[in-house]
């Protein structure tokens, strides 16, 4: 991929974090990196190629950070903090939530193209939480009742709505919503 394209990319998800897929434009994107809209046309001819190009990279990024929180060593602990530090790091950025929360906030514009992508990131995001979860539990680190995939649900919905939460009252709700998930999952 061109620099230009992974500029634009890089453009087109901090403003999907900011305001969602909806409220994306091409001139935010042009006027962002100093080039004109015909710019971004010649590498992405329609949103719905932009929106997919932008789902690929985040799966790709996603997969990546989770297939290094699975190889290093480590409690289950450590795992989900690790985890939960994607979260801190995105309130930190400010007024930005999960690029997958903000386009699946918008679902029901995004394009039947992209739906199928969009559906499969967050179930990645579940099954990952859900192994790590059930590692966490079956090494006596880690208790909770019921499933792990639907433990997963209860667990990544806390940490996607703290994200949103976090925008109007501050990163301290994000804090507190991660103590609290931890407390409820401590043996």
């Amino acid at each position: 991929m061109g620099d230009r394209k992974a500029e634009i990319l890089e453009q087109a998800q901090v403003l999907v974090q900011k305001a969602g897929y909806d409220c994306l434009r091409y001139q935010d994107i042009a006027d962002e990196l100093g080039v004109t809209r015909i710019n971004i046309h010649h590498h992405f001819p329609h949103k719905e190629d932009l929106g997919n190009a932008l789902l690929e990279r985040i799966v790709a990024d996603l997969r990546a950070g989770f297939d290094e929180i699975s190889r290093e060593p480590g409690s289950s602990w450590e795992k989900l903090d690790r985890f939960f530090d994607w979260g801190r790091q995105t309130v930190e950025q400010g007024n930005r939530v999960c690029p997958i929360s903000a386009m699946q906030g918008d679902a029901n514009v995004i394009p039947d193209g992209m739906q199928g992508r969009l559906r499969a990131a967050g179930e990645m995001e579940l099954e990952f939480l859900g192994q790590l979860l059930e590692e966490g539990r079956e090494r006596n680190e880690m208790a909770f009742s019921g499933e792990a995939a639907s433990q997963a649900e209860m667990v990544l919905s806390a940490y996607k709505g703290a994200l949103m939460y976090a925008r109007l009252h501050g990163p301290q709700i994000y804090a507190h919503t991660i103590e609290q998930l931890k407390a409820s999952l401590t043996p």
